[in-house]
């Protein structure tokens, strides 16, 4: 079932911001099925609730119109035509922009990106909707005249799936993506929270956040070591810890018990005050043509005090996981209208769990060919998120496969 809300301005500068984009009021589109529902702002396509048998996950803006706000956190849309940062000074991406300028590091697509625009609702069935918005050629800075969709979907109890699309009349460089920030404890953040991520290497950034091309770090025995083999349940708590200590601070010295690459890995912790790493949970280059665009596991979050799991799986590349330690860029001002008053947006108030490709990808020339789109060659992205409350995974036909009394994160 789909039922829709109409907020309407209630000040100037909220009229002011509508009229920016030449609308009246914000829409939020509902869709319930299987005990579970979820909320999506009309703005940036954006999840703003996702419910199910008493548990909340995801964290939002209480005030619809925060959204539109210049400096806002990206909580929740979907990020059209590129997720992550992007050097627009490559010579291999020059080749793809046109239209407006660009600034030389561009993050989430800027201000003409999807994330900063009205999307339509443009279809809908009992247990899904299709949001859509088309760009001309050049307007957001990209090639090619190009419609981005996105499809939420209900599939089953606590499941949602997602299906973004980019087409193009000619050929572009794409990296959708999607950018929902998920806490599963009563606490308004997220230290109590339990990690695994299925992967075993990471890019490292430089100073512009760009990645390192000339290596895949291993992650065993690091300081993002959240793979299933690892013993350590804790491992995200102790890294936040040291993140946060350390931040702004000069990274200590290589230590005995640690290889270069753990040192730079904590080092990195140290640099972002936290987590906003892209995890590759693609096999390697020489193993993957195969299993390229399957389905597979990609995280797993627990929260011990409520007995919540949520699970990602997707046919990304890889994940970026995002601490929230910038979260807050929005003061929020409770009103009596607030939709989804249930935790302020603070600093490591939520984990952003965001599959995509690697940013910056296209100025890699081996992985080029992954990002280019063409009239023949659209690019789609499937995304799943399943959010498991305690009474289902006692009662529910699935309990065996969770083993919530041996290791709900094995």
């Amino acid at each position: 079932m789909i039922s829709t809300i109409e907020v309407y301005p209630e000040t100037k500068a909220e009229w002011n911001l509508l009229r920016e984009y030449g609308r009246d009021r914000i829409r939020i589109h509902r869709l319930e099925a299987f005990d579970t529902f979820i909320d999506v702002h009309e703005f940036g396509a954006a999840l703003t609730s996702f419910f199910h048998s008493g548990q909340q996950a995801i964290v939002a803006y209480a005030d619809p119109f925060a959204y539109l706000a210049p400096e806002t956190d990206y909580l929740g849309v979907c990020l059209t035509p590129f997720a992550g940062r992007l050097n627009t000074e490559g010579e291999a991406v020059q080749n793809y922009l046109c239209g407006i300028d660009l600034p030389p590091l561009l993050l989430h697509s800027g201000e003409q990106g999807g994330a900063r625009r009205f999307w339509d609702l443009v279809e809908q069935s009992g247990n899904s909707m299709t949001l859509a918005y088309t760009v001309e050629d050049g307007a957001d800075g990209f090639c090619g005249k190009r419609r981005f969709s996105v499809r939420y979907a209900l599939t089953g109890p606590g499941e949602l799936e997602l299906y973004l699309r980019c087409e193009s009349d000619r050929e572009t460089i794409a990296n959708i993506g999607f950018h929902p920030y998920f806490n599963l404890s009563k606490y308004p953040d997220i230290n109590l929270h339990e990690l695994r991520i299925y992967a075993e290497e990471i890019y490292l950034t430089d100073e512009r956040m760009l990645p390192k091309w000339e290596c895949r770090y291993p992650t065993q025995g690091s300081m993002l070591d959240f793979c299933p083999r690892s013993k350590c349940r804790k491992q995200l708590q102790q890294s936040l810890k040291y993140a946060r200590s350390q931040a702004g601070e000069k990274p200590a010295a290589e230590q005995a018990d640690e290889s270069p690459e753990q040192a730079e890995i904590r080092a990195s912790l140290a640099q972002f005050a936290g987590l906003d790493h892209y995890f590759i949970t693609q096999p390697k280059p020489q193993e993957a043509e195969s299993e390229k665009g399957e389905l597979r596991r990609q995280v797993r979050v627990y929260a011990p005090d409520t007995q919540s799991i949520l699970e990602l799986l997707s046919d990304a590349p890889g994940v970026v996981v995002y601490s929230g330690q910038h979260c807050g860029k929005y003061e929020e001002v409770p009103k009596p209208r607030d939709l989804n008053a249930n935790r302020l947006v603070t600093a490591y108030c939520a984990l952003a769990i965001e599959p995509q490709m690697v940013p910056d990808g296209p100025n890699n020339p081996e992985l080029l060919q992954d990002y280019i789109v063409s009239p023949e060659k659209p690019q789609e992205r499937r995304i799943i998120y399943r959010l498991t409350p305690p009474e289902d995974l006692r009662h529910g036909p699935d309990t065996a496969d969770f083993k919530i009394f041996d290791d709900p994160l094995a």
